[in-house]
């Protein structure tokens, strides 16, 4: 596991006693890596996506959205079957 990785799970970990709600996106690397963690502690969490919400990107990430649902949920900008985007700042969400 690389440093990112490693460091992402050890934040979250520290965090779990306090019951955050953690906001992140749906992405590979630390965002998946945050996801997995957050619900192996049952935190609520709230995945920001990219696409709309009936098209989970990365595919390979919807069992992950899936599991969210029960603790938290998925928000996007686009409607349901709109076409996918990516978010290319974090100023697009502000």
């Amino acid at each position: 596991m690389d440093y990112g990785k490693s460091a992402t799970r050890k934040i979250i970990e520290d965090m779990a006693p306090y019951k955050p709600t953690i906001i992140c996106g749906l992405a590979y690397g630390i965002d998946i890596q945050a996801l997995i963690t957050i619900l192996q502690y049952d935190l609520q969490t709230i995945a920001f996506m990219g696409s709309s919400v009936d098209k989970i990107y990365p595919s390979a990430h919807a069992s992950v959205a899936k599991d969210m649902c029960f603790t938290g949920g998925l928000a996007s900008e686009y409607l349901p079957g709109s076409t996918m985007h990516q978010i290319t700042s974090l100023k697009e969400i502000d």
